[in-house]
């Protein structure tokens, strides 16, 4: 469906698929035209494919040149998966998450996966409330997975007004020079932290798990927001400023907990690896002085500069510490609020099988696995403790249970190593901190408890998977 001349009409669907078990394989929906004229001087809203219903599938589909690409809309639950596309050059969002419209509040159930969302002028994925927007649970429930989010002109992923979002092994980042920006020639693009949580004030984010990306290049990196858990992932470059090149400025940081004090769910920053901002804060501690956090076993770097941290007490003026042992010390005397304060963390070399400290872009060359000899592996902690003990039991109550997933119906629960008994999780109540396990097994209070992926505990720090089979920067197919 290719339109060379002339824009679709104001407000059309290109494709509106409702009902349910249906699936959209292969299309592609191309406009051609001029778009910055079209869509923005005419201020045309054209959708690529609204989805509603439930079990319905969007995959191997081309949307490329729409205002909006891929809408999702509707009653919860929906059971949607959204798997293999590329969303490419388009004036606003990638990917609309919109919030139930009838007042459901029922998990979504859907699964974004595999995706190529690239040159949005707004966002690459976009999460906006149901009916009321100052609760999340018109819209709850999403895993991301596996996909390539680049070069969002303000945020690759906004959760505002979304919970229980899990983002996992992604590549996410901002850049300039790509093949066909929607104003056409290159983009120095970014106003915004890579992952934003909303409007901390009216629209906020609630208990999102993010794990296991790989994320550079932005404005900022992240915005955790009430109960979220930030756990063994690389961020590296978050030092682009504003709408302008990466800059010296030191206003812009990569790691960022903000006008949260209060906030009585324990957030987790666990096993990252922080890289490559000599000029700027790799954690930003903002009213946190009373907030509960976890915070341990990172690993800081940069080849060039001295490591910053930055911090504001509740009614006082922003500071920085110099260097990891003044930030550890900061910690101690001032956030005892805190568990961890980064007792175990690293200032190291990570050692990179092929990696640069200021990436910016995408190369297919790149590997940020570890190299033999890095300070990185084996030095991850586990993500949670047992609280009491089991013998034998599916019942594992533990300390923070917002670390893991039981996949909200729309993919199979997390698998954990608990004394070296693997099982599945299979149900999560979150309000007990009770996990339902897959078969029975023992163990003894404040055991550890591990992620388990691929046949092994995740014991290193950083991503515990390298995606890049799922990146394309090509041109039109």
């Amino acid at each position: 469906i290719i339109s060379g001349d002339n824009v679709a009409y104001d407000g059309d669907y290109v494709i509106s698929m409702g009902g349910n078990h249906n699936v959209l394989h292969g299309v592609g929906l191309i406009h051609g035209g001029n778009i910055q004229t079209e869509y923005l001087s005419n201020n045309y809203r054209t959708r690529g494919i609204s989805i509603f219903g439930q079990y319905n599938t969007i995959d191997s589909c081309w949307v490329r040149g729409m205002t909006e690409g891929i809408v999702l809309s509707g009653t919860s639950p929906r059971y949607h998966k959204i798997r293999w596309n590329r969303v490419h050059n388009t004036v606003n969002n990638g990917i609309i998450c919109g919030g139930s419209n009838d007042g459901t509040t029922s998990y979504m159930a859907v699964l974004i996966q595999g995706n190529n969302v690239d040159s949005c002028g707004e966002d690459n994925i976009q999460f906006q409330p149901g009916t009321d927007p100052y609760s999340y649970d018109k819209n709850k429930g999403y895993v991301i997975r596996e996909n390539y989010l680049a070069r969002a002109y303000e945020n690759a992923i906004d959760r505002k007004g979304a919970a229980f979002v899990v983002v996992e092994n992604n590549i996410i980042h901002t850049a300039n020079s790509d093949d066909d920006g929607w104003v056409n020639g290159s983009e120095d693009w970014g106003t915004g932290p890579l992952i934003e949580r909303g409007n901390p004030e009216t629209i906020n984010e609630y208990y999102c798990l993010d794990r296991g990306n790989a994320m550079w290049d932005g404005p900022g990196g992240i915005t955790i927001s009430h109960g979220g858990q930030f756990i063994n992932n690389l961020m590296a470059n978050n030092r682009r400023k504003l709408s302008v090149s990466n800059t010296s400025d030191s206003t812009e940081d990569a790691l960022k907990d903000i006008n949260l004090e209060g906030s009585s769910t324990t957030r987790s920053v666990l096993n990252n690896i922080l890289i490559g901002q000599p000029n700027h804060s790799y954690v930003w501690l903002w009213n946190m002085e009373t907030s509960p956090l976890d915070i341990d076993n990172q690993l800081y770097y940069d080849s060039t500069g001295t490591l910053r941290f930055y911090y504001r007490l509740s009614g006082g003026t922003s500071a920085k510490v110099y260097g990891l042992s003044a930030w550890q010390s900061r910690l101690n005397t001032t956030y005892t609020s805190f568990t961890g304060r980064d007792a175990h963390a690293l200032s190291a070399n990570p050692l990179f099988v092929n990696f640069p400290f200021r990436p910016y872009n995408y190369n297919a060359s790149w590997d940020w696995s570890l190299d033999a000899g890095s300070p990185a592996i084996g030095a991850a902690r586990c993500w949670t403790f047992a609280s009491g003990a089991g013998s034998p039991s599916t019942s594992l109550v533990v300390d923070n249970p917002y670390v893991f997933t039981d996949g909200f119906g729309i993919v199979q629960g997390d698998s954990i190593d608990i004394d070296g008994d693997v099982r599945r999780i299979t149900s999560i109540n979150y309000s007990t901190s009770t996990i339902t396990l897959s078969s029975g097994a023992s163990w003894s209070d404040n055991d550890s408890v591990w992620f388990y992926t691929a046949g092994a505990r995740v014991t290193n720090l950083g991503p515990y998977a390298n995606v890049t089979t799922v990146v394309d920067t090509g041109g039109d197919p």
